[in-house]
Formats: C-alpha cells, sequence, structure tokens
C-alpha cells in the first residue's frame, strides 16, 4: 500500500471513531464540549405528512440501540403528530410514531446504522399549520 493510500485509509479511521465517540455524548457532555446537539425544525402542514426533515447530523448504532427523538412545537397551541425514522432489526428504515400533541419523546430502534435522523410532522388541528422542533 502506497504512502497517499495509507495516509487515507488512516484519516478516515480517525473520522469513523470520532464520529462514534460523538453519536454517544449526552446533551449535557455535548454542550460541555461545544458541540452542537443534532435536531432541526419540521414543518406540519394541516391534515397531511410534512416534508421529512433531516437532523443536523448523523447517528452511529450498534446491535440493539435505540435512538431518541424529542419534539415540540413551537408556534402557539397547535396540535400535531410527529414520526421519525428508524431501522428495524433487518436494517430496514421506516417510520415509527413518536405521538401527538405539543411535546413528546421516543425511542426507535436504529440498531447497527450509519445514517441521518429524520421527522416528519402534521397538524391534526384543521386547518392550521404546525413548526416542529426536534432533537435526535
Amino acid at each position: 500500500m502506497g504512502k497517499k493510500m495509507r495516509a487515507a485509509v488512516t484519516t478516515a479511521a480517525f473520522a469513523l471513531s470520532v464520529f462514534s465517540g460523538m453519536a454517544g455524548a449526552t446533551a449535557a457532555s455535548a454542550g460541555e464540549a461545544g458541540i452542537q446537539e443534532c435536531g432541526g425544525t419540521a414543518a406540519a402542514p394541516p391534515g397531511f405528512w410534512g416534508p421529512d426533515t433531516n437532523s443536523s447530523c448523523g447517528s452511529s448504532g450498534y446491535p440493539g440501540y435505540n435512538k431518541n427523538y424529542t419534539w415540540n412545537v413551537v408556534n402557539g397551541d397547535v396540535t400535531v403528530c410527529v414520526q421519525g425514522w428508524g431501522f428495524n432489526s433487518s436494517g430496514a428504515g421506516g417510520w415509527y410514531d413518536l405521538g401527538c400533541g405539543q411535546s413528546g419523546s421516543a425511542n426507535v430502534p436504529w440498531g447497527y446504522v450509519l445514517a441521518t435522523g429524520k421527522i416528519r410532522a402534521q397538524s391534526v388541528q384543521l386547518p392550521f399549520a404546525g413548526m416542529v422542533h426536534f432533537k435526535g
């Protein structure tokens, strides 16, 4: 293996180890380390699912790992339902219910996957739309 190839492999291995270590950080340790929390803001149109909204960073898991999503409505008293992306034991992705209301928190199966989390939301309070802030 040449010097350039060895350097590329070493760099990739280092980046993967740093990313894997960051994924397990708690919110408190993330804040202390100056690491931005993963998340975003999703639109919740009335009566139908809004667009998929990716988290601001990815997550790495391990067999049996469950990813946590927390969410809250940021524009008033609108009631929404939220779903989060997860992976079944075969590694196939799919939507999992995170709850309905004005805020919530739920775990979804993630497993041994390296991917970006995402949510989608819809307002169930017609004709009002909502905006949902999420972490996860």
